[in-house]
């Protein structure tokens, strides 16, 4: 694996490029795939008008949170798996919203903000890789968990879960 200095800027060039397009034109979507970038570039943090930003496929570590919520009409983020779990707790986490949704994101383990949502009646997390819950036990306020389309071979906690009302876990182990 080797570093090109010019093939990072090429990519940022692109990038600039598309948002700038996307400034002038008020576009109201924003896609950003694949162009290896390691951060966005701060313009687009200027596009109050976004409704979709397509970011997955580059080498994210983070989005800065008070950042995304510059965006207010944002309704779909689509980033690479991590990124976009953590923006949605932060999202959910300021909202305090009762629901979170984290399907489909490839996750291998839950970050560790959600088992401080305590107040959360509902988790989504279908369709990842998840081999455990390990802090299931601690959201006590669940009436609803699916948590379909994984790894895992037991749930432990769910006994703590006395407001479950919906559990769909099949298939996993």
């Amino acid at each position: 694996c080797s570093y090109n200095p010019l093939e990072e800027e090429e990519t940022s060039a692109a990038a600039r490029l598309l948002v700038a397009n996307a400034k002038r034109t008020k576009a109201t979507k924003l896609g950003l795939r694949g162009l290896g970038l390691t951060e966005l570039p701060p313009e687009v943090w200027e596009l109050t008008h976004l409704t979709e930003l397509h970011c997955s496929g580059n080498q994210l570590a983070a989005l800065d949170g008070e950042q995304l919520d510059a965006l207010t009409k944002i309704a779909e983020l689509t980033c690479d798996g991590d990124v976009t779990a953590r923006v949605r707790i932060a999202k959910a986490k300021a909202e305090q919203a009762t629901e979170l949704d984290l399907s489909g994101l490839g996750l291998t383990e839950l970050p560790p903000e959600v088992w401080e949502m305590t107040h959360l009646t509902t988790l989504v997390c279908r369709n990842n890789q998840l081999a455990a819950l390990d802090g299931l036990g601690k959201l006590t306020h669940l009436t609803e968990l699916n948590c379909s389309f994984n790894q895992l071979a037991a749930l432990d906690g769910l006994g703590e879960l006395t407001h479950l009302t919906r559990l769909d876990c099949h298939r996993n182990q």
